[in-house]
């Protein structure tokens, strides 16, 4: 008899478990599903910059069709990894002209950025980085869900939100990315599972 109740209360924690874990994806599909498209305000910046160099906000826009967003905080080793992951999940996907990656950083200098980064790994600064110490990001943004915000997110030329998440994570994000884009780069071709453009 210990043994069938055991199991019986096995069964309701996993059912429960189960339960919690739904409610919360469909919690997160519903901020994902109420931020699609709000416009992201990145005024607060007068440039970019990468290893090549400084530009200024309108050349970048200007420049690239999609923009992922990558907030990433100060003093955070993970956070100079997660850099490090999206240089090494973005290049996998060969994605070439009309996107790029905009880390917010919340360091002073972005040499700053650069050397706590290559402190773990080396790897190349091709991806642009807006400096943000005073977290005005957030504050400019706030009718745009935190949750979404911490999870990146994918903005089109107008600024809008059109995915959240990393694009590389899994095959079903390398699908959503590329369905995005596809929606306005037609020239979009797909090679082995990559993402040509």
């Amino acid at each position: 008899m210990d043994n069938r109740k055991f199991w019986i209360q096995l069964l309701f924690s996993f059912m429960s478990l189960c339960s919690i874990s739904c409610v919360q994806l469909n919690n997160e599909a519903k901020l994902i599903k109420n931020d699609l498209n709000k416009i992201v305000d990145l005024t607060m910046f007068d440039s970019v910059q990468n290893c090549h160099g400084k530009i200024s906000l309108k050349a970048f826009r200007d420049k690239f069709e999609f923009i992922s967003i990558v907030n990433l905080k100060k003093g955070c080793s993970v956070c100079y990894e997660n850099y490090i992951k999206w240089n090494k999940g973005v290049k996998k996907m060969h994605i070439n002209k009309n996107y790029t990656v905009l880390f917010l950083v919340k360091e002073n200098e972005y040499s700053d950025f650069k050397n706590r980064v290559d402190s773990i790994e080396i790897v190349p600064h091709d991806f642009f980085v807006a400096i943000d110490s005073e977290y005005m990001f957030n504050e400019k943004n706030s009718h745009i869900s935190n949750w979404v915000i911490r999870n990146s997110i994918l903005i089109n030329r107008e600024g809008k939100v059109k995915l959240v998440g990393e694009p590389f994570n899994s095959s079903k994000m390398i699908s959503l990315f590329g369905s995005v884009v596809v929606d306005v780069l037609s020239r979009l071709k797909w090679f082995s599972g990559k993402i040509i453009i």
